[in-house]
């Protein structure tokens, strides 16, 4: 059998003269029989750096020294934004082919990657194939040709070759080429074999439970759907967000190619909700897929913020959520928009004053008919009724500005540096000393540079680890709270940390679980929805007023 070892199977790594070990290059290798190419692309550390491929002739391998005679190919490309690509044409007769040794390597020697190349004539291809559709008979005869003839077929893969899944499992694909013969005319249908294959074997694994990591296989698969690789690599970018929508593709009986790509869509659709850095990510995953989930109108930001955070184990849960959602708004303090949501923002809008006694405003921030006592009025606070008077009481004490004439924009987004200015101004703490640049993120010409400092002089916060502060990221809701809960420890405030009653209470990270039980039980915060806090969820500017102003009520 083939073995196309690639990022997704077990890779060999070696040491190169150096001290500890190299870390493996991802790549994957697609053929192409009918002109007698093949191609090797992946994505390496070092942006720009050179990247070698070394081929070895036939018969020899990378274990020891090696002369001359033994090398095959040998090239060079330049990593442009950490991806390479060698094109390799190759002449192939019966006599050259097999299996041959190569090396993926980076000009450092960081990351160095073993895998075997197969090559074979065009003729080869053609003759398999037509003996896989010979062997249609009955299965066992079938499955057996797929076990010996996997190499000539091009259908190496590593959830094949690693056990993962069996030949003998593959009874869908035998259904699938008993009614579709294996058509071999243009190039796009080599690599239209190959991938159905692909999908067969994976969605047995999956059917099974036994695929950890979808992440590895999802660019091998056939999945007709054009922008679900473009959101897929847009939405799904970590480890974590990866294994949930591994999981959401587990255990579905898939039992085709549309199955699977039904199956694909929605993982998407889910990871995308659970793991949103803003209600803009489900917005433009719903919007993308409106055909399919069928909400049928614009997409409505307040009810894109409230599913924020939550798991969903199928899209007619999906709509009926956003339907309740669209159709209800929080009047005070609770739910999607008192508790807090959302994601980004700009630079602007956060006041630099924060004058007064102590620090806050020289009056009492009261409650009442703020419209006829506050001297500052925006015209698009409709949407946010449950922040308005927050925001206008903060406006009114130039701790929060507009961003145009009679503007807040309540639904941008905030950036932990933006929360940063807005709660040092708070506490009025912006003239405060601070120790210096404490963040490689953060040059001292940043407008923010010195309200991040302070607050991390103040044991405000601490970044985001490796020496950064987190510059750009939206804020979580659990960082949010952090960073409140420690400014009013600064000022003495008592609270109580019992734990909170929310059903997610064990997804707060442990530095965060005392700040949002503490808030929690002082009615500054609330959860997204009844019983979840959804501490990865994000920030609006309105929720951000609303909560600071809802602190700073507690400390008049």
């Amino acid at each position: 059998m083939k073995k196309l070892i690639s990022a997704l199977a077990a890779l060999l790594v070696l040491c190169f003269g150096m001290t500890g070990f190299a870390q493996p290059m991802p790549y994957t290798v697609t053929y192409n029989y009918l002109n007698g190419s093949l191609t090797i692309e992946g994505t390496t550390a070092v942006n720009d750096g050179m990247v070698t491929l070394e081929v070895l002739e036939k018969g020899n391998a990378f274990d020891g020294a090696l002369s001359d005679e033994a090398l095959k190919i040998c090239r060079q490309t330049r990593a442009e934004n950490g991806r390479y690509v060698f094109e390799i044409p190759f002449s192939c007769t019966e006599a050259d082919t097999g299996e041959y040794a190569a090396r993926l390597g980076s000009q450092s020697g960081d990351e160095v990657t073993e895998l075997s190349l197969y090559l074979e004539p065009k003729e080869n291809l053609a003759n398999a194939y037509a003996g896989l559709e010979g062997a249609v008979s009955d299965f066992d005869t079938f499955s057996s040709y797929l076990d010996e003839h996997a190499a000539d077929l091009n259908f190496g893969f590593a959830l094949i070759d690693n056990g993962t899944v069996s030949a003998s499992e593959l009874k869908n694909y035998y259904d699938y080429v008993k009614s579709n013969p294996l058509r071999l005319e243009s190039e796009s249908d080599e690599q239209t074999n190959s991938r159905i294959f692909k999908t067969y074997a994976a969605a047995a694994a999956l059917n099974k439970g036994a695929v950890s990591d979808m992440d590895r296989y999802i660019d091998e698969m056939y999945i007709e759907d054009e922008q679900f690789n473009e959101l897929y690599d847009k939405y799904i970018t970590t480890s974590s967000k990866q294994a949930y929508f591994t999981q959401k593709m587990s255990g579905k009986n898939i039992v085709g190619t549309d199955d699977f790509e039904k199956a694909a869509r929605e993982a998407l659709i889910f990871a995308t909700i659970r793991y949103a850095g803003g209600s803009d990510d489900v917005k433009n995953v719903l919007t993308a897929y409106d055909s399919f989930i069928g909400i049928g109108s614009s997409m409505s930001d307040t009810a894109c913020r409230g599913l924020m955070g939550r798991d969903f184990s199928s899209i007619q849960e999906i709509k009926s959520n956003y339907d309740a959602l669209n159709t209800s708004r929080p009047a005070t303090g609770g739910g999607s928009g008192g508790g807090f949501g959302g994601s980004g923002g700009g630079s602007g809008g956060w006041s630099n004053t924060g004058t007064g006694i102590g620090g806050y405003a020289a009056e009492p921030i009261t409650g009442g008919d703020v419209s006829e006592t506050l001297s500052v009025s925006f015209d698009d606070l409709d949407s946010v009724p449950w922040a308005a008077e927050a925001i206008l009481a903060l406006a009114d004490k130039g701790i929060v500005n507009g961003v145009g004439y009679r503007q807040f924009d309540p639904d941008s987004n905030v950036t932990r540096e933006e929360f940063a200015k807005l709660l040092v101004c708070s506490m009025g703490l912006q003239n405060a000393e601070y120790d210096g640049n404490g963040f490689t993120d953060v040059s001292e010409d940043d407008w923010f540079c010195s309200y991040v400092n302070i607050a991390r002089t103040q044991g405000i916060v601490k970044g985001i680890g490796d020496g950064l502060f987190g510059v750009g990221n939206s804020i979580t809701r659990e960082d949010m709270v952090t960073m409140l809960y420690n400014a009013l420890r600064m000022k003495g405030a008592a609270m109580d940390t019992t734990a909170a009653a929310f059903d997610d209470f064990g997804e707060i990270a442990d530095y965060a679980a005392d700040a949002v039980s503490a808030l929690y039980h002082l009615g500054v915060v609330n959860g997204e929805t009844e019983k979840t806090f959804v501490p990865k969820g994000t920030a609006t500017r309105a929720e951000a007023a609303k909560v600071i102003y809802g602190a700073l009520s507690l400390l008049q």
